[in-house]
């Protein structure tokens, strides 16, 4: 395969034209330069989805665990006085920091407290963390 890629003059005089310029082992190269930077760009993009799941998952365990100590303390506060009121309040509390009380239980003042928080996840759907978290006197 020739391609012209320019015309080269010789000179002025007997003989003078123009030559054609081969390039015939660059022809198999052609786009290649596409490919090196797709390639590291399509890597760049996966990092970076990635590191996307990994802070929304990292932001949903630290919503959750702070659900889960603030409804502990809130029902540690009533676990003496009222010990049938504790997780109640620990549920109201826990709701208000969107998440939902999965387990609650008193002990001598102490409280022990479950929730769950559900999470959506791009491209991976809907998920749920779960954390627990224990309050009282000792």
């Amino acid at each position: 395969m020739v391609f012209v890629v320019g015309r080269v003059r010789r000179g002025s005089g007997r003989g003078s034209g123009t030559r054609r310029v081969s390039l015939r082992g660059v022809a198999g190269d052609r786009g290649s330069a596409t490919v090196w930077v797709l390639g590291p760009m399509a890597l760049v993009w996966l990092l970076a989805g990635v590191m996307l799941l990994a802070g929304v998952a990292r932001v949903g365990r630290d919503r959750a665990q702070s659900a889960a100590d603030l409804s502990a303390l809130a029902g540690a506060g009533q676990a003496l006085a009222a010990p049938e009121r504790a997780c109640r309040l620990a549920g109201d509390i826990a709701h208000a920091n969107g998440a939902s009380l999965r387990r609650c239980v008193v002990d001598a003042g102490v409280v022990d407290v479950s929730v769950i928080i559900p999470l959506k996840l791009p491209w991976v759907g809907r998920r749920s963390i779960t954390a627990t978290s224990r309050a009282g006197p000792r």
